[in-house]
């Protein structure tokens, strides 16, 4: 199998798994806002409501930008496979690896939080995983073939689904955060006495 057409497959599996773990994420949210059960051990703490409204902004901007930015490119590269505009997909995966990155710290300084959910140690491995894939769609040749083509306008139609579902996802996590802001704004702040 062609390198390039190995590399597409390698990301659009990862982008699927990322799909059903985000998935799980906002189901567990929905869950715990519904039971009325903190799914954070220290929810009400204010740093790690502050981290996930961050993981929030940050997952927005990640979706918005993708959509503005960077699905526009591919889908001129697959009617137009010039190196220029392959060039272009480059640079567009570097800045998705940089948001990644802070994707994934954000969820790193959050996890001791979270209560007894196992998924979220493979969301962070997925992550990795897509951030892997990211990287070797990075050094992999252009993809000029016919074939490679249309594994890459594949990889599209899972990419998409993929910020469908951080879209989903980040909805139930503002839900989320929203339900919770009442109860953290009668919580005392660190270190301020309660009498």
């Amino acid at each position: 199998m062609e390198l390039t057409i190995k590399a597409l497959k390698d990301a659009s599996q990862a982008a699927d798994k990322l799909v059903d773990a985000f998935a799980k994420l906002g189901s567990h949210l929905v869950e715990g806002m519904k039971e009325g059960v903190g799914f954070y051990d220290a929810y009400k703490e204010r740093d790690v409501l502050d981290r996930l409204n961050d993981l929030s902004v940050t997952l927005t901007f990640l979706t918005a930008r993708q959509r503005a930015n960077f699905i526009p490119v591919i889908k001129l590269y697959i009617k137009q496979p010039t190196l220029e505009n392959w060039n272009t997909i480059k640079s567009n995966i570097e800045k998705t690896i940089e948001i990644c990155t802070r994707v994934l710290d954000n969820i790193e300084q959050t996890r001791r939080a979270i209560a007894t959910k196992e998924f979220f140690a493979k969301l962070v491995d997925l992550i990795l995983e897509r951030d892997k894939t990211l990287k070797d769609l990075l050094g992999m040749p252009r993809p000029e073939s016919k074939a490679a083509i249309e594994e890459l306008r594949a990889h599209l139609t899972h990419y998409i689904a993929l910020l469908k579902q951080l879209d989903a996802t980040n909805r139930a996590l503002k839900k989320f955060l929203d339900h919770q802001a009442p109860d953290v704004a009668k919580a005392p702040k660190r270190g301020s006495a309660s009498h």
